[in-house]
């Protein structure tokens, strides 16, 4: 390749390297054009005094031979979109990188020879993005003429170095956004076992595993959710924190801020509070919680007919049939006053009576909180007649409510025996392809992971998404169903930075080498990705799982009567063993790493305190006692009868 830099045979992002440009990289075009979604990042003309010519800028898709055009005045573009500028935007046939105000950028003339960009029938574009400090600088269009050339025009103070990077057709990716997630519960599957593997069993070990709950062992837990997510390439997250009791309320949020502050930069970080909706009845611990959550700047949420009987009317959890208006106005009216956003867990069964999105919805109008709503699960939507279904949609889509499906969990969730031995008839999924068509925003997330809910998962967007294409048929086409992990969670975050690749935006973005084509990148779980933030590659390295190999303070402290601690002579491994939350009376004893209803923790002998290091050590100078004993009663009586 020609111009003023040198390519890299491999790809190899230099950390050092503040300016270089990604040749060739295989972009679905929704993910940097976005043309619906970007509130104000418009494709315009740009012209330079008389006699130049204008066309789109952001790199718009030129696709069988025509482009996209949107007059606008110059008082327009000298506004840019909202709060961000137009820094960067290229804009072709001018000869110039458009800045702030349509200053060129680094005084930098550039000269654009390439043809029209082509397009696949699954959206993929083949473009040049350009990174200088950090920030991506420009988005350029490949043509298949090989000669092509980047000629610089700079003064020779401004002059840097440029690396070009090879991508050779590899799949480019904004950073993931993920929406809906429960990291203050994660990693707990292990010792307090959902033993039915359904919705109720998941709520009933949740409430036992609480016993084990302080605050080292949440902010561990939720320490290691978060490196996992960030490792994965996710640089937004919205978590939901547990707030049935005063103690989940006062060890999550707190623990939450200490995360958010520690991830500040890496991680954009969201709260949410989580209670059933009969929670609201109690108008005291309701404004407490509101308060906490304002303190924390976080969201308020609850489940509306979320329970495994949610929508009918013997749920009194959180259906609430008999004061339910009441209880929404009650949680719109404390948003409103302290200005939250509200996160909702809805109907997450698959009654045709649970209908909690319309609800929320409706309130949504009747409050003016059109796109500050989310609704999480609504699996019910699968179950409700024709006309119910699209009376729910339109009211939604009317409200801006945000959907988020949950495509891993509601399948190990939904429509599961609790005695086992059936296979389950339906996925458990909510009606992503209706809901999109009736214009409702549809986003995918993680939500669980190795917890009651959910006995799998790594906070890895790329796995939710390949599932979620899988289960929910997103791939015929793919169209710009990559939205739904990308930018429409970030737009329902009102994070706008992430979740694309835009001109001016930090340059955060996952190259996967051995992936070009959707069906490469979904066939394999693509650990080699390189996860680039701010315009350098991180450390992908996951964490250990053995880092979460710890007794909880409630076991040391002997609070969890149910537990039993016991140590493997020959390893010197302790073995713990609980019976929380599980169904087997009995559980069975395994030695070294194996798991059956037990949680082997390797940890040496030293570092069990002195006194069950001493009672081990009693306990075997008794046996030795014993020992003797029993030697000389045999001794005596073989005497006495020979």
């Amino acid at each position: 390749m020609n111009g003023k830099g040198h390519v890299n045979e491999g790809i190899l992002i230099p950390k050092e390297s503040k300016h270089y440009i990604l040749h060739n990289a295989g972009v679905p075009v929704c993910c940097w054009e976005d043309e619906e979604h970007l509130l104000g990042c418009v494709q315009c003309q740009v012209t330079r005094g008389k006699g130049h010519s204008s066309s789109p800028v952001n790199g718009a898709p030129h696709v069988n031979g025509h482009h996209h055009r949107h007059h606008h005045d110059e008082k327009h573009h000298a506004r840019g979109h909202r709060g961000h500028g137009t820094h960067g935007l290229f804009v072709k046939g001018t000869g110039v990188v458009v800045g702030h105000r349509g200053s060129p950028v680094h005084g930098q003339e550039k000269r654009w020879t390439r043809a029209a960009t082509p397009v696949s029938v699954d959206g993929i574009a083949i473009v040049d993005i350009e990174v200088y400090d950090e920030r991506i600088m420009g988005i350029y269009g490949c043509g298949e003429n090989e000669e092509d050339t980047y000629v610089y025009a700079m003064p020779r103070w401004k002059q840097r170095r440029v690396d070009i990077i090879d991508l050779k057709g590899k799949f480019l990716l904004p950073t993931f956004v993920d929406l809906h997630t429960h990291i203050d519960k994660g990693h707990t599957a292990e010792r307090s076992r959902n033993p039915t593997g359904n919705l109720s069993g998941a709520d009933r070990s949740t409430a036992a595993d609480a016993a084990f709950w302080d605050a080292e062992d949440v902010e561990c837990r939720m320490e290691f959710s978060v490196r996992c997510a960030y490792a994965h390439g996710t640089s937004a997250l919205r978590t939901h924190l547990i707030n049935m009791t005063d103690k989940h309320i006062e060890l999550t949020w707190p623990a939450f801020a200490k995360i958010r502050d520690r991830w500040k930069g890496r991680v954009e970080l969201q709260g949410v509070s989580l209670a059933a909706l009969s929670f609201f009845r109690d108008e005291d611990a309701a404004r407490k919680l509101a308060d906490v959550v304002a303190e924390h700047g976080g969201l308020l949420g609850a489940a509306v007919c979320c329970a495994e009987q949610g929508g009918m009317p013997e749920d009194d959890w959180t259906t609430c049939d008999k004061d339910r208006d009441l209880l929404l106005d009650r949680i719109f009216t404390l948003a409103k006053e302290r200005n939250l956003d509200i996160d909702f867990h809805t109907d997450e069964n698959g009654n045709e009576l649970a209908r909690g999105l319309r609800y929320v919805a409706e309130k949504t109008l009747k409050y003016g909180y059109q796109g500050r709503v989310v609704c999480g699960h609504c699996c019910s939507l699968a179950y409700q007649p024709e006309h119910e279904l699209r009376r729910t949609l339109a009211v939604a889509a009317k409200a801006g409510v945000t959907v988020v499906s949950l495509p891993l969990v509601n399948q190990w969730t939904q429509d599961r025996h609790g005695s086992g031995g059936r296979t389950p008839r339906w996925r458990g999924i909510t009606l992503l392809h209706e809901a999109r068509q009736a214009g409702v925003p549809v986003a995918i997330a993680s939500d669980n992971t190795r917890d009651q809910f959910y006995a799998y998962g790594d906070l890895d967007m790329l796995e939710v998404f390949n599932q979620g294409c899988r289960m929910a048929h997103l791939d015929r086409p793919y169209g710009t169903w990559v939205q739904s992990v990308t930018s429409t969670p970030a737009n329902a975050m009102r994070v706008f930075d992430h979740g694309r690749i835009r001109v001016g935006c930090p340059a955060n973005f996952i190259i996967f080498p051995t992936a070009r084509r959707y069906s490469e990148l979904l066939s394999r779980p693509q650990y080699d990705r390189i996860v680039v933030r701010n315009g350098s590659p991180i450390d992908t390295e996951l964490p250990s799982y053995e880092e979460l190999d710890y007794i909880p303070n409630a076991v040391l402290k002997g609070q969890v009567p149910s537990s039993e601690v016991s140590y493997d002579r020959v390893s010197g491994a302790v073995i713990w063993k609980t019976r929380v939350a599980s169904s087997d009376p009995h559980p069975v004893e395994k030695r070294g790493h194996a798991m059956v209803s037990n949680i082997v923790l390797k940890k040496s002998l030293e570092y069990v305190n002195s006194t069950n290091t001493a009672m081990m050590h009693n306990t075997i100078g008794i046996l030795q006692i014993v020992e003797w004993i029993v030697f000389l009663i045999v001794t005596f009586y073989l005497i006495q009868y020979t």
